[in-house]
């Protein structure tokens, strides 16, 4: 499965397990249904990182504090969540998740508009000087910001997560960085916006274009950067024939790139010098390597290429 494809090695005792599990429920439960995309950042487990040791942590609390009112370091979880853009213009918000209780009002007030809490019904939120961007405490521990019209939709009650909300329930990972995109939600804005980008490439390379798109469900970006650096794309299909049509698009796509970087860059050497000659050679030898770097490995219904 897909979720185990993320999974780094790593021992977490039991209580880290739960406060992770915690987390994971309170960000399903705050994305809105038609979320398109979600980038999940763990502050704290970056900087407990042993790559971290010498990294300026203590100048970032202080600035953090100063200037927003909040120690960056107790940040356990951050999740950004990006909607589909409306009359009313782009939509996001963030789900905050802090280590220790926090009171909203304790903001920097030069992020706030003065006016205190506000009420819409029984919806209560402090807002920004920007009239359409506000902040609401969910719990001591969890704040939701963003614009108004998203921040109301995460605080909804759904009786079942939309698309978005199910890939972070289903996609277990320690990465410090999650970035996951519902393709198959973009799929028709894609392909209008790669409609005539498609049509100035190769028939065969722009065919397989649109079949990855096709058949794509939704792709994920895993980095890692406290204790290694490790960067994991992840392509999934909804179905194994999906999984199958895409895994043989990729496959050619990449196929037909390198041959046609080869063929490019050979042609600028075509003299018989042995300089000419060795670099032909070495064009040979690293087309080779990179296509066996950059050939994905199937999991289930997701083709994983770590990096």
């Amino acid at each position: 499965m897909f979720s185990s494809s993320l999974m780094l090695p790593l021992t977490l005792h039991a209580q880290a397990l739960q406060a992770d599990t915690t987390t994971v429920d309170m960000a399903v439960k705050l994305t809105p249904n038609d979320a398109l995309a979600a980038v999940t950042i763990r502050p704290q487990r970056i900087a407990a990182g042993k790559r971290m040791e010498l990294a300026p942590l203590e100048v970032a609390t202080a600035a953090g504090l100063e200037h927003v009112g909040i120690d960056p370091l107790k940040i356990i979880r951050l999740d950004v969540l990006v909607g589909f853009p409306g009359p009313a213009g782009p939509q996001a918000g963030a789900v905050v998740q802090l280590s220790e209780p926090f009171d909203i009002n304790d903001l920097n007030p030069q992020l706030l508009d003065g006016q205190g809490l506000q009420r819409d019904g029984k919806f209560e939120f402090l807002a920004a000087p920007d009239p359409d961007f506000i902040y609401h405490q969910v719990d001591p521990r969890t704040t939701v910001l963003g614009t108004k019209i998203f921040v109301k939709q995460m605080v909804a009650p759904r009786k079942q997560p939309g698309k978005v909300a199910s890939l972070i329930k289903q996609v277990k990972t320690e990465h410090d960085l999650l970035a996951i995109v519902a393709i198959e939600t973009l799929r028709p804005l894609i392909l209008g916006m790669l409609d005539q980008p498609m049509q100035q490439l190769p028939p065969s390379l722009a065919q397989d274009a649109q079949t990855i798109i096709e058949t794509t469900d939704f792709a994920a970006l895993g980095v890692n950067l406290s204790d290694s650096e490790r960067v994991q794309l992840v392509l999934a299909g909804a179905s194994e024939d999906d999984t199958d049509r895409l895994e043989k698009a990729i496959a050619r796509s990449m196929e037909f790139s390198l041959e046609t970087f080869v063929t490019e860059f050979k042609n600028q050497f075509t003299d018989p010098s042995p300089t000419a000659a060795s670099v032909r050679s070495y064009v040979d030898r690293l087309s080779a390597s990179l296509a066996g770097k950059m050939t994905p490995v199937r999991k289930g219904n997701a083709l994983v290429l770590d990096i």
